[in-house]
């Protein structure tokens, strides 16, 4: 598979935008969702998502959605529901429909998020 800039892929189960190639390491750079950073990540290791990329700046309701900042018990939760709306994004036209279908799944991840919390209490 050839990627492409910009390219929305998988690597062990985080969704990430492709970046480019690292000219010494040979390695795909890859700027995961909330890391803020690139990182290195072998080419065999990439699974093509997507070619649309939707980013937070087009988007701001997926702010709300990023999950590197929980704990691993509340990231587990929160990052299939982060996953997502990622992936509608790519594939739904931007609207007020759109953002209604964003607004219930963020509804969700917060009662699921919730539902860790006093599962673990």
């Amino acid at each position: 598979m050839t990627f492409m800039y910009g390219d929305r892929v998988r690597s062990g189960g985080r969704l990430g935008v492709y970046e480019g190639i690292h000219p010494i390491h040979d390695g795909a750079l890859v700027r995961f969702d909330g890391d803020g950073g690139q990182s290195l990540t072998r080419l065999s290791e990439l699974e093509h998502v997507g070619k649309g990329v939707v980013t937070m700046g087009e988007e701001r309701m997926l702010q709300f959605f990023q999950a590197s900042h929980l704990p691993t018990g509340l990231r587990e939760v929160s990052q299939p529901f982060c996953d997502l709306a990622y992936q509608m994004c790519d594939v739904l036209p931007g609207g007020p429909e759109r953002t209604v279908m964003l607004r219930k799944l963020l509804e969700a991840k917060d009662c699921a998020v919730r539902a860790r919390l006093e599962q673990q209490s």
